[in-house]
């Protein structure tokens, strides 16, 4: 566990990160207008970042990946959003991601209780995600629209990576002790159509890849003699022969360097391999060499290494060409990432870089060291983020702590609350268990509220069932039912208005209801009509309104949202919405920087000709941007403001620099 530096925090005034926490009570304001308001988004296991406007800035956190095995890439307009994406397969997780390629958010994920070990991973003619699930000796079938698992498409043993053959035939490795099999399946109906090719080795087939030349490439590991690739004919499955001696777990090829027209480039499949039968150059992937390697792909011959200033790579397994030309590679540790290279010189482009820790969070706190600490749903900890770096770390846990929901604190201790075992449990500053609280009945949201009018002592206040209970704040003793509402229907988040009152977000009500906050006798309600499963609640620094988060579903509308109510219940509309925020949770304020100068790039504090080159630097390469101007805010070259920069920003930029705009 680690411990952290309190002496300075909670000092009021400019100078205190925290604002108001949404789960809790109003702490301390900073000085308006430089406020961030952050989202815990947890379908994508992210909190997303809006300025104090209610525009998207950027994520905390990115995808949460453990050992990443296969990916497959799909295009935009089937990848339930507007950028193309990367399908991959989790193998410690036993789920399939599916991750923004354009922002490396993770945009859905998928799994089952017959999804264990996934392996390899294809497309199915008809669109859907085909999955090697190892230990149910099965290859299954989800729905890219619903995330639905469909069902058993085949089966066999120890199924491994898989491919749609030129024929729209599935080719499947049966990894058995030996000898390993290609299996070939119908491809629309997943009947076996029989052994395609033998393995007679003793190992086992890492990859399968059809490529332009019409064969049938199988990354090979066999024991005890390494590593080597082996080829069979597309057509009849005979053996042709090994090539590439190297670890391979993956193939890709090259676009070519010379210049090709317009209608030869049209024919080009998915990978870059050429219609007109030449095969270029392939990629192998060398997991425990921590490397790539090229090859010629007419004759062979071993080109070197080809992955250059990666920071970090290690265990590479699978590789795919991006929409965007770059090369990428999932690697399994160091940390699980998906890697993008430069397709022609092998030089580092970008990570989506996986953290630790995010799974299914809702409830979130901002601790007195000014991080954020997420509740953990499904794996039942307490995770830590840098708000800065996004770098987390699991901060608590205990054997009493299954799903944790609410979390606040309170005198340098983290209160949680335990879902599944009926209790408020209570964690000092290192993350060290201290002791159980409060024994409420499958409590949610949670927040310290008055003991009494004057008394200038707080109590424990907790949403459990359909009713809001309170505690006695020093004891943890129950003091009784503080309201059981006008119809409280799954109440969830709970905060202690600027005008004393509590405010409680009834889910399935679904409305905001207000209570007396010294009595608990009910005041009004609003949101009827308006608001769809509103769940978490903070008020706005600055303004003064009510933030509620609503969680829509199929037909109720288009995204989900953060929604803003005066304090008297009037709408004044849509807050923040963005796509990487899916199923909102827990909502903080917390101090942020001051918004950079559109188009000032080498922020000497205006936008000139000075600006261009260091414009063209963050556009093209962003790590050398962020060494050159480590100050600087590459999203200042956002022009178009869509949360990322981009070619879509020059000409805005051009209108900057200028003077047009």
């Amino acid at each position: 566990m680690q411990s952290f530096d309190t002496s300075t925090r909670f000092t009021g005034g400019a100078t205190c990160r925290l604002a108001v926490v949404g789960l809790g009570i109003l702490a301390s304001i900073a000085q308006a207008g430089t406020f961030d308001l952050l989202v815990v988004s947890k379908n994508t296991d992210a909190v997303v970042r809006f300025d104090d406007s209610g525009q998207y800035r950027d994520l905390v956190l990115a995808p949460n990946l453990s050992f990443p095995r296969d990916m497959t890439m799909l295009p935009a307009q089937v990848a339930r959003g507007v950028n193309d994406s990367i399908a991959v397969t989790d193998l410690a997780t036993n789920t399939l991601h599916l991750i923004d390629l354009a922002t490396g958010t993770r945009t859905a994920a998928f799994a089952c209780p017959q999804l264990a070990l996934p392996d390899g991973l294809t497309r199915a003619a008809n669109g859907d995600l085909l999955v090697s699930s190892t230990s149910a000796q099965a290859v299954l079938r989800f729905d890219l629209v619903t995330g639905a698992c469909v069902g058993t498409f085949a089966n066999l043993a120890s199924p491994g990576a898989l491919a749609i053959g030129p024929d729209g035939h599935l080719y499947a490795v049966s990894n058995t002790i030996f000898p390993s099999q290609i299996l070939k399946f119908d491809g629309q109906t997943g009947a076996p159509m029989g052994v395609f090719a033998t393995l007679n080795e003793n190992g086992s087939a890492n990859s399968l890849r059809f490529f332009s030349d019409g064969n049938l490439y199988v990354p090979f590991t066999a024991v005890p003699f390494g590593g080597r690739t082996k080829v069979f004919d597309g057509i009849t499955g005979n053996f042709i022969g090994d090539t590439f001696n190297s670890f391979g777990v993956a193939l890709g090829d090259d676009d070519p360097d010379e210049e090709e027209d317009e209608e030869e480039e049209e024919e080009e499949d998915d990978l870059g391999a050429s219609a007109r039968g030449t095969l270029r150059n392939i990629f192998v992937t060398e997991p425990f060499a921590n490397a790539v390697h090229r090859f010629d792909g007419a004759s062979g011959l071993y080109m070197g290494v080809f992955n250059m200033g990666i920071p970090g790579f290690f265990l590479p397994q699978s590789i795919r060409f991006g929409p965007d030309g770059n090369l990428y590679v999932s690697q399994t540790a160091g940390p699980a990432s998906i890697v993008g290279l430069d397709s022609q010189t092998g030089m580092f482009q970008r990570a989506i870089t996986a953290l630790t820790g995010a799974n299914r969070p809702e409830y979130a706190a901002v601790g007195p060291d000014d991080a954020i600490y997420l509740a953990n749903t499904f794996d039942n900890n307490i995770v830590r983020v840098d708000p800065i770096t996004g770098a987390s770390a699991v901060f608590a846990s205990h054997s009493t702590l299954r799903g944790p929901r609410g979390i606040a604190w309170r005198d340098n201790q983290l209160y949680a609350a335990s879902f599944e075992r009926n209790r408020v449990l209570r964690f000092d500053m290192d993350g060290n268990f201290v002791d159980t609280f409060a024994t409420p009945s499958e409590p949610e949201g949670i927040a310290f509220g008055p003991a009494g009018a004057g008394t200038g002592q707080t109590d424990l206040y907790v949403s459990s069932g359909l009713q809001v209970r309170r505690y006695n704040g020093d004891s943890g003793a129950l003091v009784g039912v503080f309201t059981d509402g006008m119809g409280l229907f799954t109440p969830k988040g709970l905060t202690f208005g600027p005008d004393g009152d509590l405010y409680v977000a009834n889910f399935f009500g679904p409305n905001i209801q207000v209570f007396d906050g010294a009595t608990g006798d009910f005041l009004r309600q609003f949101g009827d009509g308006s608001v769809n499963r509103p769940a978490h609640l903070a008020f706005h620094p600055d303004s003064g309104n009510l933030l509620v988060t609503e969680t829509v579903f199929p037909g109720q509308g288009t995204m989900d949202q953060v929604l803003e109510f005066t304090p008297a219940g009037a709408l004044v509309g849509p807050f923040a919405a963005m796509p990487a925020l899916q199923n909102p949770g827990a909502m903080l304020f917390v101090a942020g920087e001051p918004a950079g100068l559109l188009g000032d790039l080498n922020c000497d504090g205006v936008v000139s000709v000075g600006d261009i080159n260091p414009f063209v630097l963050a556009l093209t390469d962003p790590a050398a941007y962020a060494a050159a101007f480590p100050d600087c805010d590459a999203l200042n070259g956002d022009c178009n403001e869509d949360g990322q920069i981009s070619v879509g920003d020059i000409n805005c930029f051009v209108a900057l620099v200028t003077g047009t705009r």
